[in-house]
């Protein structure tokens, strides 16, 4: 929580009080995060770009996004209980030219809030085309975006610690619909529709791996979630288990979608993941309609990502302005129009699909930028610093021995 100094302004310093964020709640956090609308079409886009060897080209892109994760959690424990905007001012600036940090960071904070902002508009405008689709045909979409943006920005305005602990307690949801999707590769799924493999060249295959990233996008919400750990030097091994967890959740997915469908089919289908839920049975047929079941328990995985992205752009708001805890919710409702705007944006779903797949790449992009710069800038500080501390020994080595040599007798 910022608080006022002696002379009124506001200071980066935390109430003591405040509970940080525990490893568990950085792993649910991370895993709420990355999946999201993503999972009801990436095999689509996949399979246009790779075709039978998505099976195993989704697991690339997990491997590589941990990689991304890795050193930008490796970057983040080097300053501990510090915001990404303390980060970059102590990495850019400079003890003489306060100011010269704060200017100098503008660039990296315009490029993480851009895809916060496109990001989350295009993930209300993309679930909002699915409920249209398959649930409710004749609510306008409008008014389906605007009121999952507005609710929320309800939660998004609280504070981290507090996203924390919602994502905590609504991780449990996502696992409801894996035995569906067991059930429809148990029941449909012949060995034949995923062969024959291993037939792309390495160009597609890198392009394929591309091309799930939008599936992975939202790791970047670490800028800000880490400043709060309560433990961040253990958050590689939670980070780890999330990516992990998230990528075996897609694969299982890729799978059961190939051995349903095949190959060949899976890139005509708009949203394979409802498509391979109609293709389950439950026995006695109690149960019907379950793609509007499963449909529920997706707005929650929907709405956990939306709530981590929007509630990282609001704290980066609130640091970069130096604003007390309680302009957290205008913020957020000042944000509403522009995110509804940048939803209703895009012209058709083709238009969505295309402006989703820039968004996995260009987090991809600013991410790794961002961290290739402070990496760069924090080797030299280091350097410079040893070497300013050796050449202070060595002088005053130089001196004492000169000044405390033994006289002869």
């Amino acid at each position: 929580m910022r608080t006022r100094d002696q002379n009124g302004n506001p200071s980066e310093k935390r109430d003591q009080n405040d509970q940080p964020i525990s490893t568990y709640q950085s792993h649910a956090l991370l895993v709420n995060t990355l999946i999201g609308v993503g999972i009801l079409s990436f095999q689509r886009g996949l399979a246009e770009e790779v075709g039978f060897d998505s099976l195993w080209v989704i697991l690339i892109g997990g491997g590589l996004v941990w990689i991304e994760v890795w050193f930008l959690t490796r970057m983040m424990e080097k300053f501990p209980r510090q915001t990404f905007v303390e980060v970059l001012c102590r990495l850019l600036g400079s003890k003489r030219i306060p100011w010269l940090g704060r200017v100098l960071s503008l660039p990296f904070l315009l490029l993480i809030s851009v895809y916060w902002v496109v990001g989350i508009g295009s993930v209300s405008r993309t679930f909002g085309e699915n409920v249209i689709t398959a649930v409710l045909p004749r609510t306008p979409i409008e008014v389906t975006m605007l009121l999952m943006i507005a609710t929320v920005a309800v939660v998004a305005s609280n504070r981290i610690q507090t996203i924390a602990r919602f994502n905590e307690f609504l991780l449990p949801i996502l696992y409801l619909p894996i035995p569906l999707l067991l059930a429809a590769l148990i029941q449909w799924g012949e060995w034949e529709n995923i062969l024959p493999l291993f037939q792309t060249g390495w160009k597609e295959i890198m392009r394929g791996a591309f091309t799930a990233f939008f599936s992975y996008s939202g790791f970047s919400v670490l800028f800000i979630y880490m400043a709060y750990y309560q433990q961040p030097f253990r958050a590689i091994r939670s980070h780890s288990t999330a990516i992990g967890f998230v990528t075996l959740s897609y694969w299982t997915v890729m799978i059961s979608s190939l051995f349903v469908f095949g190959g060949y089919e899976l890139p005509d289908l708009v949203w394979p993941t409802l498509a391979l839920i109609k293709a389950a049975e439950i026995p006695g047929m109690f149960l019907e309609r379950l793609e509007s079941a499963i449909l529920s328990i997706w707005v929650v995985v929907v709405f956990t990502t939306m709530v981590s992205l929007f509630a990282a752009w609001v704290d980066l708001v609130v640091s970069v302005l130096r604003l007390d805890e309680h302009w957290r919710k205008w913020v957020a409702w000042g944000t509403v129009p522009v995110l509804y705007l940048v939803a209703s944006w895009p012209g058709n779903l083709d238009q969505v699909f295309t402006l989703n797949d820039w968004l996995g790449k260009f987090e991809m992009a600013s991410v790794l930028l961002i961290l290739l710069i402070l990496w760069l800038l924090g080797w030299i500080r280091g350097n410079r610093g040893r070497n300013r501390t050796a050449g202070t020994k060595n002088k005053d080595g130089k001196n004492g021995g000169k000044s405390h040599a033994p006289t002869s007798s």
